[in-house]
């Protein structure tokens, strides 16, 4: 994770990977469930906090740089 907080100039490729990695395994901490045809997203029982906390994290720091 360090390295995509490191100052660059651009985004490296290996960096957008891991945000797109990143993504599709927080889309998997949660389930889709049909309430009265109204569908909600709930937090999966394996929930991943921690991951969620270093993903908001990178995310913040890559806005204070743009």
């Amino acid at each position: 994770m360090s390295q995509i907080l490191e100052q660059q100039t651009e985004f490296l490729p290996e960096n957008i990977q891991w945000l797109g990695l990143g993504n599709k395994y927080l889309e998997c901490q949660y389930e889709i469930t049909d309430n009265w045809g109204t569908k909600e997203l709930d937090k999966k029982d394996s929930y991943d906090a921690n991951f969620q906390n270093e993903y908001d994290f990178v995310l913040d720091n890559m806005k204070l740089r743009g």
